[in-house]
């Protein structure tokens, strides 16, 4: 565990030096976003990984495997969690208030709407053969939009603040929707309980207010 722990951290540091170099030469000689940039090189590297183990030598070969065979709960409950506090946290809270309708109208209807319509392209243009519980669990995840390079080229290219915000929210919310909803179907294909409207309520309630009420009660 402590090797794949300093395995882990060489590549997070060397990461953060590469990119930090990365984003000032870019900056000097292209005006190309960086944000894109970066997916590149992300998948170029993937790809010659894959291709040879020992392309980038042993240490950052190893690192590389940890990380690309990471648990999905370091994703959901260590990485998540800090990408969503700095969006919320430098969101500007006036703009937000005025876009509220809008935004709780594309992370709530919108959400479902994608849901549904991302479930049955599923079913009736890829063939898949699932029942509708599967393919709506599958077009949950698929709706649960990252805004976080969306709104990064938008700061970076000067556009107006209002489209950031109502991106940025729209995105903070739609990740709590599309939870919802993939707990929903993934309880109704495990459990052998019928599911019912009680039970989906209570669902998007416990996990809509769960985390609100601990935080106000931790202070």
């Amino acid at each position: 565990i402590a090797r794949s722990s300093s395995a882990g951290a060489r590549l997070v540091d060397k990461s953060t030096v590469m990119g930090r170099y990365s984003v000032n030469l870019l900056a000097i000689f292209t005006r190309f976003p960086y944000t894109v940039i970066v997916m590149l090189m992300g998948a170029l590297i993937g790809m010659l990984h894959e291709l040879d183990t020992n392309i980038f030598g042993k240490t950052l070969g190893e690192s590389l495997d940890h990380w690309s065979n990471v648990s999905p709960e370091v994703v959901l409950f260590t990485i998540l969690p800090i990408l969503l506090f700095e969006s919320a946290f430098s969101a500007d809270v006036h703009i937000f208030r005025h876009e509220a309708k809008q935004i709780f109208m594309l992370a709530g209807p919108g959400v479902i709407t994608s849901t549904g319509l991302t479930a049955a392209f599923a079913i009736y243009v890829f063939g898949y053969d699932w029942d509708w519980y599967t393919a709506l669990m599958f077009g949950s995840m698929m709706s649960a939009t990252d805004p976080v390079a969306v709104v990064a080229l938008v700061k970076e290219l000067g556009m107006n603040e209002r489209i950031g915000t109502l991106i940025e929210g729209e995105g903070l919310m739609n990740d709590g929707s599309a939870i919802v909803l993939f707990n929903v179907f993934k309880t109704a294909i495990t459990s052998s309980e019928t599911l019912t409207a009680g039970s989906v309520v209570g669902t998007a309630f416990r996990l809509s207010c769960g985390g609100p009420v601990v935080g106000v009660v931790l202070g």
